[in-house]
């Protein structure tokens, strides 16, 4: 049976991670420490942060593009948000009315690391990160209220705050009457409500599923963005992969990538060929084909190592999350990957329990 793993993380990174283990129909089948919870029991991974540190405001943004809500809320919260800084990270939510209003955190891109980080330790790699007060309903008037971890989290009709209560008094003081929830109904809001997530798990934190994870690696470049066929190699060697399945999504959204990125090619004969001579008369060469193709060809050569996670950036490279047995097999892996003519820097290995892991950057060797 599916279920859905809500982890509610406090302000103190020391403190006890407490959880609430839901079902597919929306009961509560356990509440209790994370600790206790198998990884291998959840499908879907929520945190919940106390959010002290986001800014939270409800815009009307028109649907567009990712980019183009993300530069429209860019604007509209440098007129309402004290303090924005150009690297702070952005989120827009989904509609949540026909007015298409939404909502809008602005935070610091440490936020997203540090929860990864504490969740990680457990084996989790939460699917969505939301800040508390953007579970609250959104009321017409006035205020809701209630309390998370000694903080408390409040929404008007037009932003939400996290804060100490005496601060939070002193915040809510022209917003008008208060609704005050009690802890079993701020419960209840969560297996019960309709409204579309916030998930801070946006830009170089984004966390795209098994069959469009390569989708993600190129959204920063028009040409690489046709380059869905680099999963084509590495799909055996992804433990997350459902093969089959995964498969017949990517040969689709290839050829849809393929026809933006060549829209001067007569017909796509062979995409794969094709999009390598399109790189190369542009310069490309060096780029995450390469370097897949150079993993592919090590995670191979030793049995035992599988990948976890991949991403890409133009300019920083690749980066690849290992399960690998020790360092000796690291080591080995690193000397491979250096052979082949990539430049590989792995970090130290981290004990968790899917096993030790170790996180690796590959560039094409200078």
């Amino acid at each position: 049976m599916t279920k859905t793993l809500w982890a509610f993380l406090p302000p103190e990174g020391t403190a006890a991670i407490a959880v609430l283990l839901i079902d597919a129909e929306g009961r509560v089948v356990s509440r209790d420490a994370l600790e206790t919870v198998n990884a291998d029991d959840v499908e879907t991974c929520i945190a919940v942060v106390p959010g002290v540190d986001v800014a939270l405001a409800t815009l009307a943004i028109p649907q567009g593009t990712a980019v183009q809500m993300e530069a429209a809320a860019r604007l509209m919260l440098q007129d309402s948000v004290a303090g924005s800084k150009a690297q702070d990270a952005v989120a827009v939510s989904g509609s949540l009315d026909t007015e298409e209003t939404r909502m809008v955190a602005q935070f610091g891109a440490g936020l997203c690391a540090d929860v990864l980080e504490r969740l990680g330790a457990y084996g989790f790699d939460p699917d969505v990160i939301v800040p508390a007060a953007a579970l609250l309903p959104q009321p017409q008037q006035g205020c809701v209220r209630t309390a998370y971890f000694g903080l408390d989290i409040a929404r008007t009709a037009r932003r939400a705050f996290a804060a100490e209560p005496e601060v939070m008094d002193l915040i809510l003081e022209a917003e008008g009457p208060a609704e005050v929830l009690e802890e079993g109904a701020f419960e209840d809001l969560i297996t019960s409500s309709a409204q579309p997530l916030l998930n801070l798990r946006v830009g170089d934190f984004a966390k795209a599923d098994a069959s469009t994870f390569s989708l993600r690696w190129l959204k920063r470049s028009a040409i690489l963005l046709a380059v869905a066929a680099l999963a084509w190699p590495v799909l055996p060697i992804v433990d997350s992969v459902k093969y089959e399945r995964a498969t017949a999504r990517l040969d689709a959204q290839t050829k849809e990538q393929v026809r933006a990125a060549l829209p001067d090619a007569p017909r796509i004969v062979n995409a794969r060929a094709q999009l390598r001579e399109r790189m190369a008369s542009l310069g490309l060469n060096g780029g995450p084909e390469d370097l897949l193709a150079a993993l592919a060809s090590a995670i191979q050569a030793q049995p035992g190592t599988t990948v976890q996670s991949l991403s890409y950036e133009p300019q920083q490279g690749m980066t690849v999350t290992v399960i690998i047995g020790d360092q000796t097999k690291l080591d080995q892996l690193i000397a491979t990957l250096e052979k082949t003519g990539v430049a590989a820097q792995a970090q130290p290995i981290r004990v968790t329990r899917d096993g030790p892991r170790a996180q690796i950057v590959l560039k094409p060797s200078p």
